[in-house]
């Protein structure tokens, strides 16, 4: 409790900064994308993130970019908030930012109109804890000119054999990336994490990687026909509630019909109607709030707090941006709100 106090004080505070419903309204009633990225300076949190941006910059990629980086201002603002135990979570989670900009160079690397990536006041701290090189990863016009920026980090003996293979497939790189970030936080939780801090971070991470498993075997299925063997492969190898006889079972079903009685014996068929698996993927983010918001209250002098104000902005960021870029095509408000992050609709009710 002390030494969480201090910094659960500061995540609350933080937590006063995310959007509120009647702040999406007045956004999705605004008339024009200038009008719209006004209000976030005028209206929002937003207001420093936006203050020094000339109206020739706001096309998506600048203001992704902007919003994104309003995330790692905070991320330091917990980081030096926090004591030394706190700060092995933080470094922990550090990775999930790592490999999200691989994963944004490489795809810049595949269409080379997209701009350098820039991590504003998070880049000094980025380049002291990460070994990847960003100067290298946004000059680099083709994989073979990104690889030497992973030179001797894990990454790089990672993504090297797919390199080798000749492989040129965005999708196989991301996967592979996925598939190390869960498996290596689960690594480094048992090493640096108390025992509750364990069990907290297997049931949100562990719900996650449980989630995006049930999607992939189910769009695996509908719209793919893989071999069950190529499922198998592209599967996260860590999970929470999901037995492997579970997965088994989902995998192996020949009909639509099968399928659904092997997803009636998982743990997330309560989230969906009766014979219905496809509907929760509609509900991951219901779910996943729901349980952020369970865990920070029932734990709330430890890293829940902080995972769970770290997600909800994450959140707001991915849905602000679609947001946004529906106002720029003139879509109708209503056709928006369906945008609006789950944990805000749930705060309303």
């Amino acid at each position: 409790m002390i030494s969480y106090s201090g910094l659960v004080t500061k995540v609350q505070a933080l937590n006063g900064t995310l959007l509120k419903y009647e702040q999406y309204e007045e956004l999705l009633s605004q008339p024009t994308f200038t009008q719209a990225i006004e209000y976030l300076k005028t209206h929002t949190n937003y207001r420093q993130a936006f203050s020094d941006m000339p109206d020739a910059d706001f096309h998506r990629e600048a203001v992704e970019r902007r919003l994104t980086e309003s995330l790692y201002t905070d991320y330091l603002k917990l980081y030096r908030f926090s004591s030394i135990s706190t700060k092995k979570f933080l470094e922990i989670y550090f990775v999930h930012f790592e490999v999200l900009l691989i994963k944004q160079c490489l795809r810049n690397v595949k269409n080379l109109a997209s701009p350098d990536v820039t991590l504003g006041s998070f880049e000094a701290f980025f380049r002291r804890h990460s070994h990847v090189d960003l100067d290298i990863m946004n000059r680099a016009n083709t994989i073979a000119e990104f690889m030497p920026a992973l030179a001797g980090s894990e990454y790089e003996k990672l993504l090297a054999p797919i390199f080798i293979s000749g492989c040129e497939n965005l999708l196989d790189y991301e996967v592979a990336l996925d598939l190390y970030y869960f498996s290596k936080v689960y690594k480094i939780k048992d090493l640096t994490l108390s025992s509750r801090e364990q069990e907290v971070l297997r049931a949100t991470f562990g719900t996650k990687t449980d989630l995006l498993n049930l999607q992939w075997i189910y769009r695996s299925r509908k719209y793919y026909n893989l071999e069950p063997a190529v499922i198998y492969a592209m599967l996260i190898p860590v999970g929470y509630k999901l037995t492997d006889a579970q997965i088994k079972a989902l995998i192996n079903a020949q009909t639509p019909e099968e399928y659904d009685e092997a997803f009636s014996n998982t743990r997330y068929a309560k989230y969906v109607p009766e014979d219905e698996a496809g509907a929760l993927f509609g509900l991951t983010d219901d779910i996943l709030a729901h349980i952020y918001k369970v865990l920070a209250r029932r734990n709330p002098f430890s890293i829940a707090p902080i995972m769970k104000y770290l997600y909800f902005k994450e959140e707001e960021i991915e849905q602000l941006t679609t947001i946004l870029e529906g106002i720029r095509y003139s879509r109708a408000p209503q056709n928006l709100t369906r945008f609006i992050p789950a944990f805000v609709k749930d705060n309303r009710r």
